[in-house]
Parts: C-alpha cells; structure tokens; sequence
C-alpha cells in the first residue's frame, strides 16, 4: 500500500472482504498523496474519515514531510487535498 502500485492495491481491494479493513491503507494513501490509490478505495467502499492510529487520510496528507519541497507542497500533495475535500474528508 506504500509503494504506489495501484495494481498491488487493486489486488488487495479485491481480496479484501470488509471495506472497514482500508482504513490503514486509506491513510497511508493520503500520506503519501497517493490520489489515484484514494480514488480506488473510495469507489470500492472505503470510508475517507476513516482512522488508523488517530490519524485521517487528511491529518497524514497535512503532517507527512510537510517542508519537503522548501516548505511548499509539492503539486500532487495540492491536487489530493483538493480531491479529499471535494470527496467528503471531515476537516476537523
């Protein structure tokens, strides 16, 4: 789930037999503004809001390597906070 292999992840969602099971891998995917991964999820079931270890998939898109791009985020990390929020992430 962290590598970016969206055909990896197809393989898990399609085992998979509970959507509450992507939790962990939801978050993990907004970590890492792994957007199309989010997009998979959520169109198989999988809750946005969802929680693994206090965090959100919007917390972890926020907090993971916030100053990697000289302070700025990158492109991508903008793109899949857009997407979030447009898809129904709780802000609070």
């Amino acid at each position: 789930m962290t590598s970016g292999n969206l055909e990896a992840v197809r393989a898990v969602v399609e085992a998979a037999s509970k959507p509450a099971f992507y939790g962990r891998a939801v978050v993990a995917a907004g970590g890492r503004a792994f957007q199309e991964t989010l997009d998979l999820l959520h169109r198989n079931g999988a809750d946005l809001n969802s929680v693994w270890r206090g965090y959100r998939a919007l917390h972890a898109l926020l907090e993971e390597a916030p100053h990697a791009h000289g302070g700025k985020p990158s492109p991508e990390r903008l793109a899949c906070l857009d997407w979030l929020l447009a898809n129904g992430a709780d802000r609070n």
